[in-house]
């Protein structure tokens, strides 16, 4: 790619000036001016990152006006045809100056930079490189992003190239610092899970991100090895024991306030241990019944039914459907002084002030049911059961869905319409289901669009490159399928109707299932009707 690379302008050119450059043109106001001035001396910021925070203006538009004061050429980082040049410039000077080496060209390197005070150090990245040198202006946020996805790509090559020739007490402190900057890394990223995997000549780590494994880097085995190691001992499990599975969890502190649970699950396989850490993302999640994505009608029953004094409501679906959440967002509607709440999970994924939380654990024989009959004892209102595994939970749950307490629980079926069958393999007599369970939900999650450049794609060209998603995705949503046992499915129940009568009968009166939800969300925009195939379908 050809860039113009002529510039006039002298390369100390001061803040001062290109502020009254903007100001003359009538771009700013003079209390804008003074504002990011005093702004960027108190938090120590950039006069650019200050003006962005104390103006209307936005980052592409004050770069390309830079450009033009600078008499320098503009760079788009939004273009995917460049590859970032690696290992030209010291990490640290990176950092420090926010400056970032794009391309090479005919012997020139092509640098990025988004502040005039930055031109002063292009001397010196002369000296290092042994190359011409010429800087190009990009959007602040832009290049903000783009040092941080460089900086961690180096921080995992770093350790890929690592000798373990170095003595035992460094190669051991690298490698907590490579664990601790791994955890710290998916949870900026929002990873639900990670997964160090053992192969023939390696270990692959990927990244769990909108329900997708994505490839993070690649180690040597026996580094790889080590890490599986270092998160057994901060999981206290047994780090000799590498023939058997191991299960555990630790806390892992990002900031002495913000702490993270996770799960580890350790597998022995061909070439060695694969592990899998999940992250327990309780910070992040909104427990607002309004954020889960229900339409109105969806809405409407959903409170109607969790406002009822007793009774059961079961969310279905497959692992990862956001089941948990949707249960969650429903205790915590629910959650009040006046009100007992018990839960037996599998594990206690968020922690709610106010609800009495028991996590089972199989070692000790505490199992679902055996919890539920110790709470049934314990005066409650409001019951959560993980999830209805075995008969006697499910005949349990049943029995205090009907003696005057809310029961909410998750079965593993398909659809909701599928949720009857199990209950009736289970061993649930039609009547006991009729008279206990007022609402079946079934949920999948599918991605949602990118804010940023949905609006940039064709319907038919997901992909555009963006800095704030993956592929034209940022993040998940839950698509329902509702079946309310009202009076007239409660009745064809205790007929033993066929299941396909029923289903029947509830489309008939409007009830739309998971693919109908998945097609009204992606009319809406939400997500695409390609994402709602690739799940539904």
């Amino acid at each position: 790619m050809k860039v113009d690379t002529s510039f006039t302008k002298p390369f100390l050119a001061s803040h001062d000036s290109f502020l009254t450059w903007l100001l003359r043109a009538g771009m700013v106001t003079e209390s804008e001016i003074l504002g990011a001035t005093r702004h960027a001396q108190e938090k120590n910021l950039s006069i650019i990152e200050a003006l962005l925070k104390q103006s209307t203006l936005d980052a592409k538009f004050i770069a390309e006006k830079l450009a033009e004061y600078l008499e320098l050429p503009f760079f788009d980082l939004n273009q995917p045809s460049f590859e970032i040049a690696q290992n030209l410039i010291d990490t640290n000077f990176i950092r420090q100056h926010q400056i970032l080496p794009l391309f090479i060209q005919t012997q020139t390197l092509y640098v990025a930079i988004t502040d005039p005070s930055h031109l002063a150090h292009i001397h010196e990245i002369k000296f290092h490189t042994d190359l011409k040198v010429h800087p190009v202006v990009v959007a602040w946020d832009k290049l903000n992003m783009q040092i941080e996805n460089y900086l961690n790509h180096a921080q995992y090559q770093q350790f890929s190239d690592f000798s373990l020739d170095h003595a035992s007490t460094e190669s051991d402190v690298l490698i907590i610092n490579w664990v601790a900057h791994l955890l710290k890394d998916a949870i900026k990223k929002n990873v639900s899970d990670i997964h160090i995997e053992p192969y023939r000549t390696a270990y692959r780590i990927r990244f769990r991100l909108d329900g997708l494994l994505h490839k993070v880097t690649q180690l040597p085995l026996t580094l790889g090895s080590r890490i599986t190691a270092r998160l057994k001992i901060m999981a206290r499990l047994d780090v000799a024991e590498r023939r058997l599975p191991q299960d555990g969890r630790f806390t892992f502190d990002i900031t002495p306030k913000n702490l993270k649970d996770c799960r580890i699950s350790v597998c022995p396989t061909l070439f060695g241990e694969k592990t899998v850490v999940r992250i327990l993302d309780a910070g992040n999640q909104s427990l607002n019944i309004d954020d889960l994505g229900l339409d109105e009608t969806q809405k409407s029953i959903f409170l109607s039914s969790i406002q009822k004094p007793q009774g059961m409501i079961l969310v279905t679906g497959p692992t990862g459907s956001g089941k948990t959440l949707t249960l969650y967002s429903a205790l915590n509607c629910l959650n009040s002084l006046e009100k007992n709440i018990c839960t037996a999970e599998d594990p206690v994924e968020i922690t709610l002030p106010g609800i009495q939380q028991v996590h089972v654990d199989s070692k000790i024989d505490l199992s679902f049911s055996k919890i539920l009959r110790t709470f049934l004892r314990q005066d409650p209102d409001i019951l959560m059961i993980g999830e209805i595994r075995d008969q006697e939970t499910a005949e349990t749950a049943i029995k205090a869905a009907q003696t005057g307490h809310l029961v909410f629980s998750t079965l593993h079926t398909n659809s909701a319409i599928e949720a009857l069958t199990r209950l009736f393999m289970l061993g649930i007599s039609p009547f006991n289901i009729a008279h206990s369970v007022q609402l079946i939900i079934a949920q999948r999650l599918v991605r949602k669009l990118c804010i940023h450049c949905k609006g940039e794609k064709k319907s038919n060209s997901i992909g555009i490159h963006c800095d704030h998603c993956i592929n034209g995705y940022s993040g998940r949503i839950a698509v329902f399928e509702f079946l309310p046992l009202l009076p007239e499915i409660a009745s064809m129940i205790i007929q033993a109707n066929p299941i396909d009568d029923i289903a029947n009968y509830v489309k008939k009166i409007g009830m739309i299932n998971l693919y109908e939800s998945g097609l009204n969300k992606a009319k809406s925009g939400i997500t695409s009707l390609e994402e709602v195939q690739r799940v539904l379908i």
